[in-house]
């Protein structure tokens, strides 16, 4: 048994914040890579997404892919993980429970598979879009030290804002009418956290997407965009289709 698992849900609270807060002195939000001013120099984003077994949520399947933007988004590198997960949820600190099998992800590829290293990660989870603006996606870029951009599925944030905010923000959601409409997600001292975007012409919700670490959010939504033939980005996408095909087998 670990210390973690004796620790009362307000013992681990204060630890990960404390935990948190230290890690976000390295965050950076502004865009530091060579790629983020051109175009045409991405070609390398990697995916991230752990499916849960329906039947025991300590267990489950971690994927890795990368794609290739310059071919179609070609899947030039696939690897699955079985886990088992140790640490209990606790909302605001999806990090803790999911960090170690996401950078094990990482440094496999980075030793077996150099090559395929991508330029900018895009996680299923939020970055600074987050309570103390430090979600998974900003967790994992700090940790590993790379570009990440986090894309969530659901407002998470709607959980820690006020009503009236939050009854605004449906009334938005109704005015994204064409792909790449957008409207921006702020704190209550006005600061812009993420925006909620419009990917797929079809799908009445967007996704949430914020920056991880190492991009602007200008240039995350630049890269989501290019990324979408659906909803969800295909880095992301394919993860998530992949993961949850092998959970289920």
């Amino acid at each position: 048994m670990s210390d973690l698992d004796v620790k009362s849900d307000e013992e681990l609270t204060e630890e990960f914040i404390r935990l948190q807060l230290e890690l976000r002195e390295r965050l950076v939000t502004e865009d530091t890579e060579e790629w983020a001013h051109s175009a045409d120099k991405l070609r390398l984003i990697g995916g991230l997404d752990i499916s849960y077994d329906k039947t025991d949520s300590s267990r489950g399947c971690v994927t890795c892919v990368v794609l290739d933007a310059t071919n179609d988004f070609e899947i030039v590198y696939k690897n699955n993980t079985f886990i088992q997960l140790t640490t209990r949820y606790i909302a605001g600190f999806l990090a803790f429970r999911e960090i170690e099998f996401l950078v094990n992800e990482y440094q496999t590829l980075r030793q077996n598979k150099p090559e395929f290293l991508p330029q900018v990660w895009l996680i299923d989870g939020n970055g600074v879009l987050h309570p103390r603006k430090f979600g998974l996606a900003s967790h994992f870029g700090v940790v590993v030290d790379t570009a990440v951009i986090g894309v969530a599925k659901n407002p998470y944030y709607l959980s820690f804002i006020d009503q009236s905010v939050k009854d605004e923000h449906k009334r938005q959601i109704h005015t994204l009418c064409s792909v790449g409409d957008r409207f921006p997600i702020t704190n209550s001292s006005g600061e812009v956290l993420g925006v909620a975007l419009k990917t797929a012409p079809d799908c009445k919700n967007p996704v949430y997407v914020s920056v991880g670490h190492k991009v602007s959010l200008n240039t995350a939504v630049d890269v989501v965009l290019k990324c979408c033939r659906y909803r969800v980005p295909e880095p992301t996408r394919q993860a998530d289709i992949i993961s949850r095909q092998q959970i289920n087998k």
